[in-house]
């Protein structure tokens, strides 16, 4: 064999060699970020799945908070509404028993005369 095909066919057998160096190179740092990029997508799941229970419970308790308000709410004006209505029923015994007098006060007056 000639020289020069000699050395041609090594240099190629080189540039072979590093090629595949290179590729398996290129392999293991795709396995690798295919990886890390398996751990993110898990983490964001698990991050976002956190998060939706974070508003479910934040929902739930602002539900729940309302509910509670609107009750006392409800009681505390069915608690008015009692108290006003005996307040009317006092003011209106109150006029009651004045006309009442007054009445009996000019009767009294009128059958004098």
């Amino acid at each position: 064999m000639d020289t020069q095909t000699a050395f041609g066919l090594g240099m190629a057998a080189v540039i072979a060699i590093g090629m595949l160096i290179a590729v398996a190179v290129g392999m293991v740092k795709l396995n690798h970020l295919e990886k890390k990029s398996e751990e993110s997508r898990t983490n964001m799941t698990r991050t976002i799945d956190m998060l939706e229970w974070k508003l479910d419970e934040a929902h739930k308790e602002i539900n729940n908070m309302m509910r509670k308000q609107s009750e006392y709410t409800e009681n505390r004006v069915s608690e008015l509404d009692v108290s006003l209505h005996k307040r009317i029923d006092d003011i209106q015994s109150v006029v009651d028993s004045r006309f009442d007098k007054l009445d009996n006060k000019i009767s009294k007056q009128l059958s004098k005369n």
